[in-house]
């Protein structure tokens, strides 16, 4: 998974010096800011499993001794 921030992506797009209505094509094409939500939704939810799954091993544990 490539970890890469909304901002980060901005900073990149200013750096190459686009012309600002380029700039704002691109970042629209690419419509970033809904691509990077569902990301950190999906990352939220990944943990958010993961969490789970590690506590009921830990029940399971717990309850075997």
């Amino acid at each position: 998974m490539v970890n890469v921030s909304y901002s980060s992506v901005n900073e990149m797009l200013d750096h190459w010096k686009f012309k600002k209505s380029m700039r704002n094509r691109i970042k629209k094409s690419f419509n970033l800011e809904r691509l990077f939500k569902t990301h950190e939704k999906y990352r939220d939810l990944e943990s958010t499993v993961y969490n789970n799954i590690k506590k009921r091993e830990e029940k399971e544990k717990k309850s075997k001794k």
